[in-house]
């Protein structure tokens, strides 16, 4: 795994972006900017990375500690026409509690349909070993979002297990 996460770092993200296929991270203060508005709290801190943006929070009604990234940092999630920056909730143990829709450029109607659907919900503690089931019509995203799920899964697990 450790190696999986060198060639990550130095060769596929690197040639990621010379193809368009990844947005640069977003600086460490806009990031902070946007997991406050995005999770209406104040308790934040940055995990000590200098190549990934990990936000820590707190919970106060659970008193937890979570961890915090949005897909755009990592990979572009490209549906039927466009992008969707969805924000993904991982327990101390790296267990998914939640995603959501941060933003997309993708059809509204095919974001409508996965927001109202369970679909999103479906990886709360998902292990990965099958993927939750698509919403109908809107299926080209929700494989998008199923794949990009996975990969920032396990590119946290290991960035924050070798640690």
């Amino acid at each position: 795994m450790k190696i999986f996460y060198l060639l990550l770092l130095t060769v596929i993200l690197p040639v990621s972006y010379l193809y368009g296929q990844v947005e640069p991270p977003s600086n460490k203060e806009d990031f902070l900017k946007l997991v406050k508005k995005e999770l209406k709290t104040e308790n934040v801190s940055l995990y000590d990375s200098d190549s990934l943006n990990i936000a820590i929070f707190t919970d106060n009604d659970l008193k937890k500690e979570f961890y915090f990234v949005q897909s755009n940092d990592y990979i572009l999630v490209k549906g039927y026409r466009g992008i969707t920056n969805l924000g993904i909730i991982l327990n101390r143990k790296l267990e998914i509690e939640k995603v959501f829709v941060i933003n997309s450029q993708d059809t509204s109607s095919y974001i409508r349909r996965i927001k109202r659907s369970d679909f999103l919900n479906q990886f709360r503690n998902y292990n990965g070993n099958q993927y939750p089931d698509v919403v109908s019509g809107a299926t080209l995203t929700c494989r998008a979002i199923n794949e990009t799920v996975n990969f920032i899964a396990d590119l946290l697990k290991n960035a924050i297990n070798k640690q």
